[in-house]
């Protein structure tokens, strides 16, 4: 259990949750904007895109200024989140969606 403490305390959920959810709402809300002519680039950048703007809106409304100096955890947070939703998240939802054949 150490060691997932340890794991913890090196990220923000609420970052990693903002972007997963960015990540979802660019692809509900934001089929019709297009900045890459290939859809996997296009989709990463717009996730991209909507994260980094809600994570600065976040970082900056609602976190303690005492406890917002820490941009290192900020940083891999979001790294951290931006990758589990390309190689883990999107690939599981693609899959259901190929189940259920929607």
């Amino acid at each position: 259990m150490n060691f997932f403490d340890s794991l913890l305390d090196k990220f923000d959920v609420w970052i990693v949750v903002l972007v997963l959810c960015s990540g979802f709402f660019q692809r509900m809300y934001l089929k019709g904007f297009y900045f890459s002519k290939d859809a996997s680039y296009d989709s990463a950048l717009k996730t991209l895109l909507v994260s980094a703007v809600v994570s600065v809106v976040y970082i900056l409304l609602f976190k303690d200024p005492d406890k917002a100096n820490n941009y290192a955890k900020y940083f891999v947070s979001y790294f951290g989140a931006t990758s589990l939703y390309e190689l883990l998240i999107n690939p599981f939802v693609t899959w259901i969606k190929n189940k259920t054949g929607q």
